[in-house]
């Protein structure tokens, strides 16, 4: 099998589904395969949660499987979108939802946990000459049921994939370069960071900054998982979020967040 790269895109980078698809097939050109998840397009999910609780405050199990189920639909358009987009320029892309792989969860509607991963199947596209695989993000299966894992929470998707495909780097591409010292939109010189220690960013997560989601964080620090935040919309370096003692330049304080 040729190498894998795991890319993930967030709701703010599918607004451009063209410089996605292009960035995607820089690698398959490169003799890659890429494994692409996505999020659903920006506010789309906010807006099905804001119509989700106007009619019910979403306080038993069985309104939160359907809740799981609607949320769950953002990711599924993504899905097909890019891949058609991807096929009009020339790549072999195939779509993938949770139930189709399948990604096995627990049964906490809107915060489930992933238990395990299929791969076979898209071991098998790409050996049929599928050269991207797009993958709905947030979600899994339990049962027949499908669960979320909570908002932000294709990151914890895109981390779990390279894990399961034994890769050593996810790509997690947003409308941002890297992580800043603070929130550059609050604070004009706030500075880019190159490299931050799993223990920073989760703390920076936990405390309100919305780069990564806490879950995905930990699940690469378990499994020794370099996870690389770039930006979809310029070519610059971003930030590589490591284990401490790979982490060249230490300061006492990395970044302020609320």
């Amino acid at each position: 099998m040729d190498k894998i790269i795991i890319k993930k895109f967030g709701g703010t980078s599918l607004t451009d589904l063209n410089r996605v698809a292009n960035l995607i097939k820089n690698d398959i050109e490169k003799g890659c395969n890429v494994i692409v998840v996505v999020s659903a397009v920006a506010g789309f999910t906010d807006q099905m949660a804001f119509q989700a609780r106007q009619i019910s405050n979403l306080s038993c199990r069985q309104e939160l499987s359907e809740y799981d189920v609607m949320l769950s639909a953002g990711e599924q358009i993504s899905c097909g979108l890019l891949a058609i987009t991807l096929q009009s320029i020339g790549v072999n892309a195939k779509s993938w939802l949770a139930w189709q792989l399948p990604i096995v969860t627990d049964d906490f509607y809107s915060e489930s946990k992933i238990k395990t991963i299929k791969i076979d199947r898209v071991k098998r596209s790409f050996a049929e000459g599928y050269t991207a695989a797009i993958i709905a993000g947030f979600q899994g299966i339990n049962d027949d049921r499908i669960t979320t894992f909570g908002r932000g929470g294709s990151d914890i998707s895109a981390v779990a994939f390279t894990v399961a495909f034994g890769v050593r780097t996810c790509e997690i591409f947003t409308d941002i370069d890297g992580i800043y010292t603070a929130d550059p939109r609050i604070v004009p010189k706030a500075r880019k960071l190159k490299f931050i220690s799993y223990d920073e960013m989760l703390e920076m997560s936990s405390s309100g900054a919305k780069v990564l989601h806490n879950r995905s964080v930990q699940l690469a620090m378990k499994h020794n998982i370099k996870v690389q935040v770039l930006s979809t919309f310029k070519e610059v370096e971003g930030t590589t979020v490591l284990h401490k003692r790979d982490v060249l330049e230490r300061y006492l304080i990395t970044g302020i967040t609320l």
